[in-house]
This record gives C-alpha cells, structure tokens and sequence, in this order.
C-alpha cells in the first residue's frame, strides 16, 4: 500500500513538470523575472526560436507578446531575428525587421559595458583592456604628458567604460583629456589629480560639472532713489562621450529639469525648450556647455540632486560603398544611399571630386548632419588612404547633399584609385539626462 500512495505521488510531480502550461507563453508572461531567466544558453536559444515562429501566428495578442519578449531578451536574440528578416512571411519578415532596428538603436546609446577582473592590475594593463573591449582609443600618456603608473582595484559590480576611467584616474593619480595628436586621437591618461567634480553617467557619455559661479546685479531706480540686488547661479559643464559612439549633433543649451535640495525636497522644472542645434566634425568628443539657475533656489548652499537634459543627435552602423570609375556622371548605388561623381580634376599635386549624395529617408534636423553624418576617403590600389585637405560644402537640395572633396597625391601617381564612402545605416536623436548628486553652490548671498 505504502509503495503504491509513492508511486502515485511521483505520476503526479512528474505530471506537473512536464505539463504544457508550464511552458506556455502566458506562463512565462506571469512569471516572475528570476523564473524567466533561461538556466543555460540551449534553454534560451529555444525559447528564442519559439518566439520567432510566434511572430507568424495568426493569433494577434501572440505575435504583440513575442515581439515584446524579443525586445526584452535584446542581443541575445539578434541572430535568430536577422534570419527572421529574411522570411518569406511578410508579418515574419516586417516584425523581425522592425526588432532589428529597435535593438541596433538602443545598443548605440547604451554604452559599453566591461568585464574586468576584480583582482588588482596595473594601471596601463586596464588602459590594454578598455581598448579591447570597446574599441576606444584610451591612451596611457603621450609625447605631451606622461602617465603616472599605478595599481587598481576596480569594484566588483559591471562598470561602463567613463566609470572605469574615472575610477583608474583617482587610484593612479592621473587625469583624462582629449588627444592632441592626430596619431593619438580619442582619449588620454596624464598625470596629474582628476579633481574632485560631481560626475553623472549614463550610456556612453560621462558629465562632469567643472565649476560653479554666482553673480550679482544690482539695478538702481532713479525715480525713488532704491535699489535691488538680485543673483544666479552658473554652473558650467563638461560632457564626454565614448570614442567609438558617433555624435554629429547636439542642442547649444542644457535644461534643468530636476533639482533637489534637502530642505524642500524635489522640485520639477517646467522647460519645453526647442533645441538650437551644433553640428560638428566626427573627431570631436567633448563639449562645453552651462546653465543657469535664475533664481537659485532661496538659502541652499548645496543641492542633493541636479538633472539636467541635453539633445544629441547619434548615427550608427557604419556601412561602405566603394566607387572605382572616378569619371565625370558615375553613379552608385546601395542600401538607400547614391552617390554620383559630378566632376573629377587634377589640379598639379591635388585631386578635387564634386560629388552628390542622397538619401531615401527623412532629412534629419539640422540638414547640415547630411554633411557630417559620411566618411570620404581616396585610397590606392592597396587601400592605402590619401590626404584629405578639404570639403567645401555645395548645398543640400531635398536630401541630397553635394560637396567638393580635395585630395593630395602624389605628382607621379598613376594608378588606380578608389573613392571610399562610410555612411551611416542608422540615425537617432535624443534628450539624454545627467544626474549629479552633492552638488555644492558658491556660499556668498548678496546682503
């Protein structure tokens, strides 16, 4: 009797194990986080392989669920997505193809995130490690400043990489700036303090509040002989972003939209300020920027929490077109880009191509990120690149930016030559938001 009541009790686990609800969609739906973490990569691989047939089911609720779960998963996900792209399944073919550019989009802004060791390492063996891991040029030292070298022991929790940098700055007593050198472009570590500025992270960007001024003014009214003393507070910033990450636009002006002090708590501020735009060369990766606090909130002295939001404007997914009949009216053509040659001339030592390019998309706002959004390069046989000494903007009609490019070569150059095209494949724009926390203001009040 004893053996039968166990051998019915394990018919029952056993039934409950493999029973289908557990492995249904809306199982998964209600189950907590932890229990929708795949055990092992085979476990995930089929739940991703199921959700990707999901995205045909005739059933609509199904296909918005699968879809909503791929997103979730994210990278993970990619390569069975990217085969889903190609399906002869128009519903197949649209979702997947929608997913792809929704997860390559949020992977642009979110930065790198590193696996480092725990364990201490030297400060220029962390340097050799950023680089491999996020394909930024981070320098340690150059012929302009030397590095201070030094031991590190990072944090145990997952850094991105301005977290890294930082913290190698303040165990190994150097500093970061942008390189001076073209061969040394990016990012490079000097000696020197790092300080001790209120820092704030998010993606691939780190801001850093350099300082902070209070001014006075005093307006006298000579109808009654009074006066009145009023003041702000500036506070001006550094904003920095990764080397890799490609930002080829951003608003003039940061806006305040959150401070905290800790007598009044927080405090939202209204602001629905549209953008100015600056555009600028790819090479730059830093830029200055203030905002007023008119007036600074009444008494306080430091602010527990300071959010301030920046419009940036970031292309991705570099892709290139290689033009190899360098004559007057060539056309190419790929993905939505053409590229038409206008003109070739041979001035002495010096090449100028008038060229047009045109997209089939939307003219992004400001028009000039047509311009700065491409990479031209005038290589050789071997893929060796020449100088480039110029671009002269032509205009831009509808989405067709045309420019002059001006190469030096060679005088006896008589070979072969390629003009190489890098556009990008993505565009997005965003407000990001920087939070600093301790924020202290300048003490004085107008009496």
């Amino acid at each position: 009797m004893e053996a039968r009541i166990i051998a019915a009790a394990l018919l029952v686990v056993l039934a409950t194990a493999f029973s289908p609800a557990r492995f249904s969609s809306s199982a998964v739906a209600q189950s907590s986080p932890v229990a929708q973490s795949p055990p092992d990569a085979m476990t995930r691989e089929l739940r991703v392989a199921s959700l990707v047939r999901d995205l045909g089911s005739p059933s609509f609720v199904r296909r918005e669920a699968a879809d909503a779960e791929l997103a979730t998963i994210g990278a993970a996900a990619v390569r069975e997505i990217e085969i889903a792209a190609d399906s002869e399944d128009l519903e197949v073919r649209t979702r997947a193809r929608r997913l792809l550019r929704q997860l390559k989009i949020g992977a642009l802004w979110q930065g790198s995130l590193l696996e480092l060791p725990t364990r201490e390492m030297a400060g220029r063996d962390l340097v050799r490690q950023l680089c491999e891991q996020t394909g930024s040029s981070t320098w340690a030292g150059d012929q302009y400043g030397a590095f201070h070298p030094g031991a590190v022991t990072l944090p145990s929790r997952p850094l991105r990489y301005w977290e890294a940098v930082d913290e190698l700055c303040r165990q190994t007593k150097n500093r970061v700036r942008p390189g001076f050198a073209e061969a040394r472009s990016g990012w490079v570590l000097v000696a020197g303090e790092a300080g001790d500025y209120p820092l704030a992270y998010t993606g691939p960007f780190r801001g850093q509040l350099r300082e902070a001024r209070r001014f006075f003014v005093e307006e006298f009214d000579y109808r009654d002989g009074t006066s009145d003393v009023s003041h702000a507070v500036q506070l001006n910033f550094q904003i920095s972003w990764e080397d890799p990450f490609r930002l080829v636009a951003h608003g003039s002006e940061l806006e305040v939209v959150k401070l905290r002090d800790e007598t009044r708590g927080r405090q939202p501020v209204d602001s629905n300020t549209r953008p100015v735009w600056q555009v600028f060369e790819n090479s730059r990766k830093q830029a200055t920027l203030s905002v007023r606090l008119d007036p600074p909130p009444a008494g306080v002295t430091q602010l527990a929490e300071l959010t301030v939001r920046w419009p940036v404007f970031a292309v991705g997914e570099m892709a290139t077109l290689e033009a190899d009949d360098l004559q007057d009216g060539a056309m190419y053509a790929q993905d939505d880009v053409q590229l038409v040659i206008e003109r070739v001339r041979r001035l002495g030592s010096l090449w100028e191509l008038t060229v047009a390019v045109s997209r089939d998309r939307v003219t992004p706002e400001p028009a000039e990120i047509l311009y700065l959004e491409n990479d031209f390069a005038l290589v050789d046989a071997a893929g060796e690149a020449y100088p480039q000494r110029n671009l002269t903007k032509l205009g831009i009609t509808a989405s067709t930016a045309r420019m002059k490019l001006t190469f030096a070569l060679p005088s006896a150059t008589e070979e072969s030559m390629k003009l190489r095209l890098r556009y990008p494949q993505l565009r997005d724009q965003r407000a990001i938001e920087l939070t600093f926390e301790d924020v202290a203001l300048p003490a004085v009040l107008p009496r």
